[in-house]
């Protein structure tokens, strides 16, 4: 398949799908890492995107396994910057949307930034209908977790649009 050509399963383009879960990736790296975001960015590129934007994901049950996926690197890239950029404010409304017994120090770091990236694109990129934003954010919730956890963030991304 060439860079050209429209990844599709079951007639649907998984590009923009592909590259939030390369999103999430990327933010828990610069997350651990505490380096520079344009560092982190370029030092995950060049160990996981390809000069074809092909995402290589890891299987971590089949440790030798690297799954290639076209991804829009632009999108990964600009979601990413987004939600460092937007932090404060992100994190405010997560704040105010959890009750007062379940604070964001004890959400776990991946769903946290399920979050984060979802209630980005929620408030700042109106060219993306807040359906498709929650869909896509339940669904790679469903990559990491049970039915618990994607219900938990369908509840909060539904909140985030409704104020």
């Amino acid at each position: 398949m060439t860079k050209n050509n429209i990844q599709q399963e079951g007639g649907r383009d998984y590009k923009r799908r592909y590259a939030r879960l390369a999103a999430l990736q990327l933010l828990y790296s610069f997350e651990i890492s505490k380096k520079p975001l344009e560092d982190v960015i370029k030092v995950f590129k060049e160990e996981y995107v390809d000069n074809d934007d092909y995402f290589y994901i890891f299987d971590y049950v089949h440790e030798d396994v690297r799954e290639k996926k076209l991804i829009d690197t632009l999108l990964m890239e600009n979601i990413v910057r987004g939600t460092v950029h937007n932090m404060k404010e992100i994190n405010s409304k997560i704040n105010d949307i959890l009750t007062d017994e379940w604070k964001m120090d004890r959400v776990e770091i991946v769903l946290l930034n399920i979050l984060r990236l979802a209630i980005y694109e929620l408030l700042f990129e109106e060219s993306i209908p807040s359906a498709v934003t929650i869909s896509e954010y339940v669904y790679l919730s469903h990559v990491y977790y049970e039915e618990k956890e994607p219900a938990f963030i369908n509840r909060i991304l539904d909140q985030v649009k409704c104020d």
